[in-house]
């Protein structure tokens, strides 16, 4: 969890822009977040109007969509999003156009995105819980975190004692 220096208080920041194109993989294999040009957290005023929409409508969640206030389940259903783009090869909405994509979202209609079934069932528990169109519903992104790391963990495909960073 990032803190205020000064004070070690959390600073609870939300970046509200996660997807494919913010997400870098490192040579050695670590994930980074890029562009928090329109991340809020407590100690930043908030410099977009009340019910104004940011972020890539395709990976918004439900809550950010209608305008609602946001914290990190907003970035938990962004990065489920992203993350059954990237194991399944498939749009998560699918050819759906943005104006179809938007109502949906407003209504928080659960999806069922194209090649989730395809998928081990434990990943697939794991991204439906991410994706509960609820957000009080949805896991804490450390929880969402140690659940994939446990998955990766046991299929060998990470070291146990890797870090956070």
């Amino acid at each position: 969890m990032t803190s205020e220096a000064r004070s070690g208080e959390p600073l609870h920041v939300v970046h509200r822009d996660v997807s494919p194109q913010n997400v870098l993989v490192g040579f050695d294999g670590h994930v980074k977040l890029i562009d928090f040009g329109i991340a809020r957290s407590a100690v930043r005023e908030e410099l977009t109007r009340v019910g104004q929409l940011v972020g890539k409508l395709r990976y918004v969640s439900p809550e950010q969509a209608r305008g609602e206030p946001v914290n990190g389940a907003t970035d938990v259903w962004a990065t489920c999003v992203t993350a059954c783009e990237l194991l399944t090869g498939e749009r998560f909405w699918g050819a759906r156009t943005a104006e179809a994509v938007a109502p949906l979202l407003a209504i928080g209609e659960r999806v069922e995105p194209a090649g989730l079934a395809g998928l081990d069932g434990d990943i697939q528990v794991a991204l439906r819980a991410g994706l509960n169109p609820e957000a009080s519903q949805r896991p804490s992104a450390a929880k969402l975190r140690d659940l994939l790391r446990a998955l990766a963990d046991k299929r060998g495909l990470c070291e146990p004692a890797a870090q956070t960073r």
